[in-house]
């Protein structure tokens, strides 16, 4: 079995929470925030390992509304790359093994992820 070398980027635990300015987690918040991270970083190397040329790419929290997200993405850089091929999110999904985010509702201090 050939290995490929992934390009991958994903913030720490702290960058990640540290991303969510200026708000204060309750420890129970911040666990569920972690078991997210934590199971979908498994996924993430998981669905890479399907990939021949994987890159994975966990991004830190970005504000929508009342909405925190932190998407998240495996593609496969030897699949072709096409330009018309966009989701809804206009994301290029030619490439793409799994996506989805890690979200924070401020107003009712929820956590989920999408899928």
């Amino acid at each position: 079995m050939d290995y490929v070398l992934a390009k991958v980027k994903i913030p720490t635990f702290s960058e990640l929470i540290d991303s969510l300015d200026d708000i204060t987690l309750s420890q129970e918040t911040k666990t569920e925030i972690l078991d997210c991270y934590s199971r979908e970083i498994a996924n993430l190397f998981s669905y890479a390992a399907s990939a021949k040329q994987p890159r994975i790419t966990l991004n830190s929290f970005y504000k929508q509304g009342s909405q925190w997200i932190a998407g998240f993405a495996v593609e496969d850089l030897e699949k072709n790359f096409d330009p018309n091929s966009l989701n809804l999110h206009l994301q290029n999904i030619s490439q793409m093994v799994y996506n989805g985010c890690i979200l924070y509702d401020e107003r009712d201090n929820g956590v989920s992820t999408h899928h």
